[in-house]
């Protein structure tokens, strides 16, 4: 058995605290033989464990016993602690990333081998909701759409154009490298036509497609408010475009969502790993050939439901927010941004 036992007690049974909110509770010492214990503190902070690499924010220590003190055997000591929560980040329990805050009791003794001695229990911080609830929340959830039948919840549909493209393109590159060399130089062959591959998709097809949309329409408004938001709320999200030639509109689309991103690094190896925790997406369809100088507007609200993670961003870890809002055309790609946003826990 043990000479000594230390526990960290919170004074709330369900260690669950809102933002700013006073702590307390007790470091408890527990001896079953005489000794001398020198200094008791804690600290607290959180922490982040998942796919990614870990990432943590510690708070100031705060003393509990600064002078030695002789405790007998059988001896209980209680130790009082209270401290001010911090306005974030909040805990989050998701897929591939989670956030956990701690207080970690410790104890310098008198004894060999092991003077240093510590206690670590967890607390909840800016959640009104247990773990279960959190990661039951719902992933893809949906609302009832406003009075306008035109505007229908759903993911966009997808472009079948640039699969096409890049997979006749990459065909054609292996069949000149193919039969433009002899079987000695068939790899440097193989690997220039890769890299002339890279180089169009990355650099060339992108300035086609910016000379295209110039010459079709032109932006007039795009707006996404609030940028900073709370679960509950809602983002409002306005298009304006004009036609500079006849265009054939096939469909407006605009996604919210939020990602966890994980980065694991060691060494020279690195890997991403992400994970859509929340998303909405809103689609009105057009199929229509529009004339030119065709004024057309889009507008949509996407809620943000209560349960949704916050933003949170670290070394190697983040939740990032963001709306992105695509118009499609017939027979060439749509055009798209994606506009970050940042949701905030009261």
């Amino acid at each position: 058995m043990s000479k000594y036992q230390l526990q960290v007690v919170f004074d709330r049974k369900d260690r669950t605290y809102r933002f700013n909110e006073e702590v307390s509770g007790k470091v408890v010492l527990d001896t079953r033989a005489q000794l001398t214990c020198r200094k008791i503190w804690i600290d607290y902070g959180w922490r982040t464990h998942g796919k990614g690499n870990q990432d943590k924010g510690v708070g100031s220590p705060l003393n509990l016993l600064s002078e030695a003190a002789q405790l007998r055997s059988g001896e209980r000591r209680e130790y009082p602690f209270r401290f001010r929560t911090p306005s974030g980040p909040a805990t989050y329990h998701g897929h591939i990333l989670n956030v956990d805050w701690y207080v970690t009791a410790h104890a310098h003794l008198d004894i060999p081998f092991r003077p240093n001695i510590k206690n670590e229990q967890d607390f909840l911080l800016g959640i009104s909701m247990s773990k279960d609830e959190l990661s039951s929340r719902p992933q893809d959830a949906r609302i009832k759409l406003p009075a306008d039948p035109d505007i229908q919840p759903g993911n966009p549909p997808k472009d079948p154009f640039l699969p096409k493209i890049f997979g006749g393109l990459g065909i054609l590159l292996f069949l000149v490298a193919f039969f433009s060399s002899s079987l000695r130089y068939y790899a440097f062959s193989l690997l220039l036509g890769l890299f002339v591959a890279y180089l169009i998709y990355s650099y060339v097809f992108p300035a086609i497609l910016r000379a295209n949309w110039k010459r079709k329409f032109e932006i007039n408004d795009l707006r996404i408010t609030p940028a900073e938001l709370y679960p509950g709320d809602r983002v409002t999200c306005r298009l304006q475009f004009q036609t500079k030639r006849k265009i054939y509109l096939d469909h407006f689309a605009a996604t919210l969502s939020a990602e966890e991103v994980a980065i694991s690094e060691g060494g020279s190896d690195r890997s991403e790993f992400k994970h859509v925790a929340y998303k909405q997406s809103y689609v009105k369809s057009y199929k229509e050939n529009l004339i030119a100088g065709r004024l057309i507007s889009f507008d949509c609200v996407l809620p943000v439901l209560p349960g949704a993670p916050a933003t949170f961003v670290s070394s190697h870890n983040d939740i990032k927010w963001s709306v992105k809002v695509k118009i499609s055309f017939n027979r060439w790609p749509g055009w798209e941004k994606t506009i970050p946003i940042t949701v905030l826990r009261r």
